[in-house]
Order: structure tokens, then C-alpha cells, then sequence
């Protein structure tokens, strides 16, 4: 008896159980869920489809339902059973809801663009999310005074320097890091001040490149932003 096997088909079972319980999207869902994530981590599934019933509540079912079960829509899916599946916490259940309604509800938005912003979400940590909202905040002169309380050790770390702690060290290069990754995957652009003619630029002695002025969210990192709303 291949006990592997059974221990798959209980699982798929008890997925489309679950699944199936949630009102709206549960019962469409749970006839794909077998192929799609056997073995996986069925609670986050379910935990992912309840803020989508929430999100979709007042949406066209019929759309929906048309939506999802096309090719493009499936697909769709199983990037979002994926992600939520590895997700850590409910803000990115949330952020993976959000793209999944965009790909579903919008009789506008091309299924396409959804898979690329749940590409985009899935390189992205929950604080290269929070780095990238507030820069689009400060920009835009719309910063927003509890969002910055909130996520302060995030979008303030301590400027290391002579005689940091080795925890301020690392924390700055977290930092840089995350706004590195930002700028790799175009939702954050490095702005340069201009060099007047027998002007040097101004390099950073730590990388050795052109030392920014500041960094623009890109017209990509909006799309995300206005598709996912972090708070």
C-alpha cells in the first residue's frame, strides 16, 4: 500500500473541504485545488480565500466565476496557492488576495498583468513592501504620520558610523539591501543631481558607484502599490 499516496489523497480531501466552506470563490476553487497544491499548507489557502470573499463580495459573481476557470485564471491561481502557501503573515495574505481580485473581477485588467504583479509580490519580503509604499508616501507629499510610527524600524534604520553597534551595522545593510532589491526589480528608480559642467559627481565610497539624490517610485511600483495598498 503506497501510504505517500493516501496520505496526498487525504490531504486533497480535507483541502476541498475546507476550501469548498468558504462562500463565493471556495466551491471554484476546490475543483482545481487537487492537481494544484497536494501537500501544502492548507490552512493559508483557506486563510488567503477568505480575504478574497471579503474583496470580491461585491463584484459580479458571474465575471468571476468565468474569469477564474480560464486558462489564464487557473494559472493565476496556483502562482496565488503558492505564495500563500509560504506566507508569513495575514498583511501578505492580503497583498496576494488583492492581486488575485485584480485578475479575476477586472473585465478590464488583462490576466497577464495580474500573473507579472504576483511575480513581482513573490521577490518582494513584507519589508521591501513597507520600504516601497512609504518612498512612494514621501514623494507624492502624501506621508502619513501612524504609517511611519508604525514602521519605523523599517523605513528609519540608525545611519552606521564609527563606534555602531554591530546591530545598527546590520540594520543599515538590511536597509540597503532592500532598497537595492527595489531598484533590480524597477519599482524604485535612484535619482542623480545634476553635475554642472567642470563639476565631479558624488560617489558613495561604499560601492563605489554615483551616489544618489534620492530614489522615485517607477510607474510599476505605483501599479503595485495602488494594486496591493499597504497600511
Amino acid at each position: 500500500m503506497d501510504t505517500g499516496s493516501n496520505r496526498v489523497d487525504a490531504l486533497v480531501v480535507a483541502a476541498k473541504g475546507v476550501l469548498g466552506a468558504v462562500p463565493i470563490v471556495g466551491p471554484i476553487v476546490a475543483e482545481v485545488v487537487g492537481a494544484i497544491i497536494p501537500n501544502q499548507r492548507i490552512d493559508r489557502i483557506a486563510r488567503l480565500l477568505e480575504a478574497l470573499r471579503r474583496k470580491v463580495a461585491d463584484q459580479d459573481q458571474t465575471l468571476i466565476e468565468r474569469r477564474m476557470k480560464t486558462p489564464e485564471g487557473v494559472d493565476l491561481l496556483e502562482d496565488a496557492f503558492h505564495q500563500a502557501a509560504r506566507a508569513l503573515s495575514d498583511e501578505r495574505l492580503e497583498y496576494i488576495a488583492d492581486v488575485l481580485k485584480k485578475g479575476i473581477s477586472d473585465e478590464q485588467a488583462k490576466q497577464s498583468e495580474s500573473k507579472s504583479l504576483m511575480w513581482l509580490l513573490g521577490q518582494l519580503s513584507d519589508p521591501e513592501v513597507i520600504l516601497l509604499a512609504w518612498f512612494d508616501r514621501v514623494t507624492s507629499g502624501n506621508r502619513d504620520e501612524k504609517f511611519e510610527k508604525r514602521h519605523s524600524n523599517i523605513i528609519e534604520p540608525p545611519v552606521a558610523q564609527l563606534g555602531s553597534s554591530q546591530e545598527e551595522i546590520d540594520n543599515e545593510a538590511l536597509h540597503n539591501a532592500r532598497k537595492a532589491q527595489l531598484v533590480t526589480l524597477g519599482l524604485l528608480r535612484p535619482r542623480f543631481r545634476h553635475v554642472r559642467k567642470g563639476e565631479s559627481p558624488e560617489f558613495d565610497e561604499r560601492t563605489g558607484m554615483m551616489k544618489a539624490s534620492g530614489h522615485d517610485v517607477t510607474a510599476l511600483g505605483r501599479l503595485l502599490l495602488r494594486t496591493i495598498n499597504p497600511q
